[in-house]
């Protein structure tokens, strides 16, 4: 049986380049229990063999279709070999650990098979495993991973995926014009909102056109500290809206040390899941664009333009339409997608200069079979001439970071900075100045 893909989940295949793969990466840190005496090979292979048995996402490849429809998910035989590699790591270094996971993202997956692979790294002496998994983001979005988690821990039941519904031409052709009326009604509305403009945000030296080698580190923000300096500085500021202020702190820290323009703010694309059903199939989602204040040096007047400017972001966004893109992708035929892309590529600069994305993942530790997942982190691609995605996963008590960059960015710089610039904050905070 084959299901088609939606025009937004296709749209990351044609995205895709050598140098540009459109891949979303998970990390796992599973910590075993001392009765669990199995090798690592077979431990990963059980866990694996369930996660086939639950989440159906992972048995399916893309099959190209016509140039005016979209490719079609096809069930497919699923070879672990082929699908997994082990790696032991000489050392319990967490640079190591990195740059084997960065290395594990460069290249595109094979479109003969599910489009998914994971390198799973061994600890030396250590009852951990770091479970790297790639998969093409045109599976799922953070959100359906989020999910499925859950699925894997038994929390929740896996959702039939019945692909988009068919329409006839006529009905295409209704369709395309109520879209283009209510797309020319939505930007009319939203001019009534402040909002940053695509294209207009200062150019740094990660807005170089990307290449196809990554880098990529990782650090961990207590949830209770990000609370304490949230309502310290600005108590009706979201969570949200501090991480971004932190991106746009550390961002000028270290943009004025190698003679960036930190007097211009930058255009950060923050995606936003739409308000559907629940799914592990697809992705449900859009995107705003957000300044990053890195002109701004005073951390409360950072945090308190940032919550102005997303608010104001959002009105906007809501005032277009949540849905528009999405919308958009399923009604134009996959031809003129291909070409739309092809000149994003081509384009001189970057419609946003950062992708900036946030994800709340279980508010507990989740158990995956006998283990414990004590820490998970997400990151998406790398756009032509975006290459830096910071992206913030919220699971249990505490946000973990992910920081992936092409070669024009120092990642373990930008992850540091963000973790010193919370601890500051948090220290300066009145320590009764936790809030929910």
């Amino acid at each position: 049986m084959t299901t088609r893909l939606t025009g937004l989940d296709a749209s990351f295949l044609y995205a895709e380049t050598e140098a540009t793969p459109m891949h979303t990466l998970e990390v796992m840190v599973v910590e075993r229990p001392p009765t669990d005496r199995r090798r690592p090979e077979e431990v990963v292979r059980a866990a694996l063999e369930r996660a086939l048995e639950r989440l159906p996402a992972l048995r399916v490849r893309a099959v190209e279709g016509s140039a005016l429809g979209h490719p079609r998910w096809e069930e497919a035989p699923v070879d672990l070999d082929r699908h997994v590699r082990f790696e032991r790591l000489w050392s319990r270094s967490d640079e190591d650990a990195s740059r084997a996971i960065a290395a594990h993202l460069e290249g595109t997956l094979p479109r003969d098979r599910p489009l998914w692979s994971l390198l799973v790294l061994v600890h030396p002496g250590s009852r951990r495993l770091t479970l790297a998994l790639k998969h093409h983001h045109a599976l799922t979005d953070g959100v359906g991973f989020a999910r499925m988690l859950e699925v894997l821990a038994g929390q929740a039941e896996p959702i039939a995926y019945e692909g988009p519904p068919r329409r006839g031409l006529w009905a295409r052709a209704r369709a395309l014009f109520a879209l283009i009326a209510s797309s020319i009604a939505g930007l009319w509305r939203s001019r009534a909102h402040r909002q940053p403009l695509p294209f207009r945000g200062g150019r740094w030296a990660f807005n170089a056109p990307v290449g196809p080698r990554r880098r990529l580190a990782r650090a961990k923000l207590p949830l209770a500290q990000l609370r304490r300096a949230r309502t310290a500085l600005a108590p009706d500021a979201t969570i949200n809206d501090l991480l971004l202020s932190l991106v746009a702190g550390a961002l000028r820290g270290l943009g004025a040390a190698r003679g960036e323009d930190v007097g211009r703010a930058l255009i950060a694309a923050q995606p936003v899941a739409l308000e559907r059903r629940p799914h592990d199939r697809g992705n449900f989602l859009s995107a705003l664009l957000a300044p990053l204040h890195v002109e701004i040096d005073d951390p409360k007047a950072r945090l308190e333009a940032t919550r102005d400017a997303t608010v104001a972001a959002k009105a906007a966004h809501q005032a277009r339409g949540r849905e528009l893109v999405a919308r958009w992708s399923e009604l134009l035929p996959g031809a003129v997608l291909r070409v739309f892309w092809s000149a994003i590529r081509a384009l001189p600069r970057p419609p946003a200069n950062v992708v900036v994305s946030n994800v709340v993942g279980a508010a507990t530790v989740l158990p995956l079979g006998a283990a414990r997942l004590e820490e998970v982190y997400l990151v998406g691609p790398l756009l032509p001439t975006t290459g830096l995605n910071v992206t913030f996963y919220r699971h249990a008590d505490a946000v973990f970071v992910c920081v992936l960059s092409a070669d024009t960015c120092e990642p373990r710089a930008v992850a540091d900075a963000i973790v010193a610039d919370l601890d500051a904050l948090a220290a300066d905070a009145p320590r009764d100045s936790l809030a929910a």
